[in-house]
């Protein structure tokens, strides 16, 4: 019967020496480094050892598999590019042939949705904004989910990080997972590999383990509805090797019906169908709610 593999990783380790330098040059035009902005988003590449990590990762869990068909989304940072080359790269594949070539075997896709791609970091031009940006981004995932039922509707300094993101991985897992269904053949074996980033993934662990919880508590005074939300207890699925994996079997097509992940050594799984109404849910929630 076919065989699906399933991975979501954050990308390895980016290059420490090069941002310092980046930072450095901006310092001296008297401008402040911005996560999430262009040059971090373009030009802020693995390190040596990262790229070696992710080849070792590769061969370790992919090497020798035999892949028939491999499905590979990335966020629009080059580093999580980088990331996946390495992985398939370790795991034996001819990078250059086989996902950027004219191979049928494999499709590769960006999603600049996965991650911090996709918000405007640079936009704001607040007092202060630029000092605690830091500070925004490793608070996200305990201190914001949705724009703040007590800030002014639509400010665009506070998108819905966490909602938006986590609903672009949703789908992209659903999608990969029933788009391979249609290509593998009874014996074959596939491969759907997202690489991204860790609020990405610390958001859909949360709501595979029910640790990331929303209701709806009322309406604010411009008619939005506002939404309690917590995060009943740290996830952090991305340590130890910052990855989640799974795999499911199917003898025929109406048979691929669920995404199952490895979460901290427990497993889980959500029904395809789950995975897409979630991700709708959460796009509604996104660009209509606020937090209370």
């Amino acid at each position: 019967m076919p065989h699906i593999d399933i991975f979501v990783a954050r990308h390895e380790k980016k290059d420490g020496d090069l941002e310092k330098k980046f930072k450095e040059e901006l310092k001296a035009k008297g401008e402040v480094w911005m996560p999430g902005g262009t040059l971090d988003r373009e030009q802020m590449c693995l390190s040596a050892d990262g790229l070696k990590d992710a080849k070792a990762l590769g061969q370790t869990l992919f090497g020798g598999k035999g892949y028939d068909a491999v499905s590979v989304c990335t966020s629009n940072f080059l580093r999580t590019k980088q990331t996946a080359n390495a992985i398939l790269e370790g795991a034996g594949f001819d990078v250059e042939k086989d996902l950027y070539g004219n191979s049928r075997r494999a499709r590769f896709r960006t999603e600049d949705r996965l991650g911090l791609g996709g918000t405007n970091w640079e936009a704001p031009n607040i007092p202060d904004f630029k000092k605690d940006l830091n500070g925004y981004v490793s608070g996200v995932l305990d201190k914001y989910f949705l724009e703040r039922a007590d800030q002014p509707a639509g400010n665009p300094n506070i998108w819905p990080v966490m909602a938006r993101r986590s609903a672009a991985l949703h789908d992209v897992l659903a999608d990969g997972v029933e788009e391979m269904a249609t290509r593998l053949k009874p014996q074959q074996r596939g491969l759907v590999m997202v690489i991204t980033h860790c609020p990405t993934i610390d958001a859909l662990a949360g709501v595979y383990t029910n640790a990331l919880n929303w209701r709806a508590t009322g309406t604010s005074q411009n008619g939005a509805q506002v939404y309690d939300v917590k995060l009943a207890q740290p996830v952090e699925a991305h340590d130890m090797g910052q990855y989640m994996i799974g795999s499911t079997l199917g003898e025929d097509r109406p048979q691929w019906t669920s995404v199952p992940l490895t979460i901290k050594g427990k497993e889980y799984s959500m029904p395809v169908l789950q995975l897409q109404e979630r991700a709708r849910e959460l796009r509604r929630i996104s660009l209509t709610a606020v937090q209370k």
